[in-house]
């Protein structure tokens, strides 16, 4: 029988010089195979068993959930590396240090899980993005920049920041933006849906139990020898002999010692590991911070991490070589020929404490914050459903809005652009016992906005109906150009035909009858402060979408984009239209908010927008033309260029 199985596998006599104080403890030892010969020894190797099981399967609801929802959303990937290098460490401090096969199993296995998570980190942050997102190239609109990916990488998955206090002119040239306070959302019946996932972290959501949450890194349980300190812990943290049933022993406190050059080299690994551990969590705590937001992040996985942490630790100061000094053989066979001086093994079983003691703090700051952001993210959703309310979803992996409309009164709802369901599917997890989803809507057919059909509906095992353009993914119905349908009992939707940035683009106007407000959800057809590019049309079919069509919709009507380009079109707005007072109003509230969908309305639009002001003289003499279609066309030929 090979000599790395675990001594609990083995055991015919008690171990040599094991004198157990009790027969209850006599036949445990004779069970086990090893000596448990006090009540102290008993606890400690219960505290490491249990943290030794905590850990085990700690990882596996995070990467079923990564699998679920083809996403690692929420996740550092500092956090990762650093947690993937601790446990490296671990795994070469076994191996320097020569302890037993089972114990260099357990570490490889944990190093195993973190380059699972690593690798799906990088699969669906990069390979699997680049595969699927492969004609995005060719269809995008690129009208962010640096300023914009600045403000968006900040966002959480489900924000506040945005409601009734959106500006709302008395007429179409006198509106004065003010900046809205995240923590007071004056509900409005239309309210928005941002989606976002930094590309080099993808980001969040607030991810309902049934698809898991999110990361920790594990520490000393998993330290250097995570699985050895628990044999020198649990079999004799210091000493005792560990019989194998080849006959070797493993002697627990020469994981301590230090002598070969390899011991040294466990010895230091065993210290960098715990730093790499301590360390881990900080860049997850700041993520966590920096978005406002858990999602992405399993409560399961961090459960087990804190209790595999507390365990661990609890098992080494419960262990009977941190309280006194043993001869060879000493506290009835507790320890082996070596004999245990306390302070020797206290100084040497340091790291492996302050490794999961440390990460203790770490977790419970973790758990604060599941506690802040789970609140307000719960309290947001539910003051956000459309009519009364719409979802922000946390702005999506290009910048997208996507936005979940309800009716207050039957709470039916649809969902508008769901280009990525991992960071979708959440909210709609968790709202489904109080929704009725009835149908997907697509603006037009690019993968930014309609490339989650398909998967949005295998997740769902839904037969869902979707309600966008001719060439949209999945699409089921295509409404004429001015037709009208019905969300629930009180909000009515027009279709509105805007060909230009793609052929098939649809923009929706919606107005809910209980409160007589509306909005129009734009895609990349108009932007704030802005307008889509000319991919599949021309600067005649631009100004009749929004010059004709858009223009003619009530001057209330709040505007709701397809992607927070704001700053980058104020950029442009200064060098064409600097002294339009309108376009000084709308950079200072771009200044001074993070998110402008549903701020602003067509009155405002046509105020600030150029490309809503090409009959203008002012436009007309910096374009050096004079037809609304060809102004149209050289500013954006003009933008293009900026």
């Amino acid at each position: 029988m090979p000599s790395f199985y675990p001594p609990f596998l083995m055991a015919s006599t008690l171990p040599d010089h094991c004198t157990p104080t009790s027969p209850f403890l006599s036949e445990l030892s004779l069970y086990l195979g090893f000596c448990i010969p006090s009540p102290l020894a008993a606890l400690s190797t219960l505290l490491g068993t249990l943290s030794i099981v905590s850990w085990l399967f700690a990882q596996m609801p995070q990467i079923f959930k990564n699998y679920y929802i083809k996403s690692t959303a929420g996740l550092s990937i500092f956090f990762l590396s650093e947690w993937l290098l601790g446990d490296l460490a671990n795994l070469l401090g076994a191996i320097f240090t020569k302890q037993a096969g089972w114990q260099v199993i357990v570490a490889t296995y944990y190093v195993f899980v973190d380059m699972c998570l690593v690798f799906q980190y990088f699969w669906y942050s990069y390979a699997a993005k680049w595969i699927y997102e492969e004609s995005l190239h060719s269809t995008g609109d690129s009208d962010i920049d640096d300023a914009d990916s600045a403000i968006i990488n900040g966002l959480s998955p489900i924000n506040s920041n945005f409601g009734s206090d959106a500006p709302l002119p008395e007429d179409s040239n006198d509106f004065t933006p003010k900046q809205s306070d995240p923590r007071d959302v004056n509900v409005p019946h239309f309210s928005a849906v941002n989606y976002r996932e930094k590309k080099a972290a993808p980001q969040d959501i607030v991810y309902g139990d049934k698809f898991g949450s999110s990361w920790i890194a594990s520490p000393s349980p998993r330290t250097l020898l995570y699985a050895a300190t628990m044999a020198s812990m649990a079999s004799n943290v210091a000493a005792a002999p560990v019989a194998f049933p080849s006959d070797h022993y493993v002697h627990g406190i020469h994981l301590f010692r230090v002598g070969t050059p390899l011991e040294v080299a466990g010895t230091i690994l065993s210290w960098c590991s715990t730093f790499l551990y301590l360390g881990s969590r900080l860049p997850q705590l700041y993520k966590n911070w920096q978005r406002q937001s858990t999602a992405g992040l399993s409560p399961l996985l961090f459960i087990a991490a804190f209790c595999g942490n507390f365990f661990y630790s609890a098992s080494l100061i419960t262990n009977p070589n941190a309280w006194n000094d043993y001869e060879p053989y000493g506290h009835h066979g507790w320890v082996d020929a070596d004999g245990n001086q306390r302070w020797a093994w206290v100084a040497r079983a340091a790291p492996f404490f302050l490794g999961a003691a440390g990460v203790l703090m770490m977790d419970a700051l973790m758990g604060a914050q599941f506690i802040m952001y789970g609140e307000r993210e719960d309290r947001i959703v539910k003051e956000r459903l459309l009519i009364n309310n719409l979802y922000d979803l946390g702005v999506g992996s290009s910048n997208n809005y996507a936005y979940l409309v309800s009716d207050d009164e039957t709470k039916d709802a649809v969902i508008i652009d769901p280009a990525n369901p991992p960071e979708v599917l959440p909210v709609l997890e968790e709202k489904s016992k109080t929704l009725n989803l009835t149908a997907i809507m697509n603006t037009h057919h690019h993968w930014d906005h309609a490339g989650g059909n398909k998967k949005l509906l295998s997740a769902l095992s839904s037969q869902l109906p979707v309600i966008g353009g001719k060439d949209c993914e999945a699409v089921t119905k295509t409404p004429a150009h001015g037709s009208t349908f019905s969300i629930g009992k009180n909000i009515q939707v027009t279709a509105l035909h805007t060909p230009c940035h793609t052929q098939d683009s649809i923009c929706w106007f919606m107005e809910d009858k209980s409160t007589s407000e509306r909005v129009v959800f734009t895609g990349d057809t108009l932007f704030i402060g802005g307008c889509g590019k000319f991919f599949e049309g021309n600067g005649t079919e631009m100004n009749k979408a929004l010059n004709d069509i858009l223009a003619s919709l009530p001057d209330d009507t709040k505007v709701y984009p397809g992607h927070e380009y704001t700053k980058s079109n104020v950029k442009f707005l200064k060098k064409v239209d600097g002294n339009n007072e309108a376009v000084k109003m709308l950079e200072k509230f771009a200044d001074e908010n993070r998110e402008t969908q549903g701020k602003f309305t067509i009155g405002q639009e046509k105020a600030h927008n150029v490309f809503m002001r090409v009959k203008t003289e002012e436009m007309k003499k910096v374009t050096g033309k004079t037809e609304p279609s060809e102004v149209m066309a050289q500013l954006r030929e003009m933008k293009n260029a900026s």
